[in-house]
């Protein structure tokens, strides 16, 4: 897996610098070729709406509403804690949807950017539009659980699957909020960087786990190790 191969430090950049192009683009998303852009892109999303397809994308965007995120984190956190019996993996999962959230909800706050006009919407959004907490959990939950399962699977078939099952994740997601007319491009755009940039940076937790023998994080070996001590005296 191509993260495996960088250093935490390393990782640690990466994401940092994913989150500040986010807060950049923050800055910027009421210059005139930003909005022209963002509207272009909003335009081509209202034309393709069908039946269907609105029937899905209001499906889909139903799971990360911010309580159902915050359960889902808790329970997928709990499910890595429990299958591989690591604290620091489980931790990190919920880590990164609760980092990257918190930076979601103070640039929304920072930056005030309204939403697309309400004759646009499918659905109706109260808060502010930049960035996308919508995107931003899916990133977050999509990129952690990729780099999860690269660190403790040996199967390649199954990673090259995690890979491709979390970005048609993220990409459905982030296209849904376009789709319904409650974000602009960039919007979705920040979210993912913020949510994949908050997993890279705390990836160091899963280094914090390690990996042994059959893929097991070493706190889990040590736990089995000495349970097999105990039960041979």
């Amino acid at each position: 897996m191509i993260t495996e191969r960088l250093s935490d430090a390393t990782r640690a950049i990466i994401g940092a610098v994913a989150v500040l192009i986010a807060v950049l683009v923050g800055w910027l998303v009421r210059w005139d070729l930003v909005v022209h852009g963002d509207n272009k892109v909003l335009e081509e999303f209202i034309e393709s709406r069908d039946p269907v397809t609105t029937v899905f994308m209001r499906s889909i965007t139903l799971l990360l509403n911010p309580l159902y995120a915050t359960v889902l984190a808790v329970f997928l956190g709990a499910l890595v804690w429990w299958l591989t019996r690591s604290r620091w993996l489980g931790g990190y999962v919920v880590a990164c949807v609760a980092g990257a959230s918190a930076i979601t909800h103070s640039l929304k706050l920072l930056v005030r950017r309204e939403r697309p006009p309400l004759i646009t919407q499918l659905t109706t959004e109260q808060d502010y539009s930049f960035p996308s907490g919508h995107t931003t959990a899916a990133a977050a939950f999509g990129v952690s659980l990729i780099i999860v399962v690269g660190a403790v699977v040996r199967s390649k078939r199954l990673c090259a699957l995690t890979w491709l099952l979390g970005a048609a994740f993220v990409a459905a997601i982030a296209a849904s909020r376009l789709y319904l007319g409650v974000h602009w491009f960039t919007d979705v755009a920040s979210g993912f960087l913020i949510g994949s940039g908050s997993s890279l940076a705390l990836s160091w937790m899963v280094t914090r786990a390690g990996v042994g023998a059959g893929g097991l994080p070493q706190e889990a070996l040590a736990r089995r190790g000495a349970l097999a001590r105990t039960t041979s005296m």
